[in-house]
């Protein structure tokens, strides 16, 4: 789980990567919340999965923190569309993470 969130970090434009580099970059941040959407959702249907996905849940939205400050020129990428699926069944399934978005992002 730690290595799925990991990718989810956004390396600003400014660090030198090559266009090439920068989108496949982009494209691992997108299958990284992808795969955590994916995860929130089963935790839905299955309370193992649920238990599991539980002690990340701070270090997932740090996750989204970061990416949010760091990669805001992302805007209009899938990467972001995938984080916000992700944000939006991330606080919908779990108020401490409704109200830590509040306290920390807003």
């Amino acid at each position: 789980m730690d290595a799925i969130i990991a990718r989810t970090e956004a390396l600003p434009l400014f660090v030198g990567f090559s266009r090439q580099a920068d989108d496949a970059m982009d494209e691992l941040q997108e299958t990284a919340f992808a795969i955590l959407t994916s995860l929130l959702f089963a935790s839905t249907k299955n309370n193992y999965v649920s238990q599991g996905i539980m002690p990340f849940v701070p270090k997932m939205l740090e996750a989204v923190k970061y990416f949010m400050t760091t990669a805001p020129y992302k805007c209009e990428r899938p990467s972001v569309e995938n984080m916000s699926e992700f944000l939006y069944k991330l606080v919908s399934l779990d108020d401490n993470s409704r109200v830590w978005i509040f306290e920390n992002m807003l």
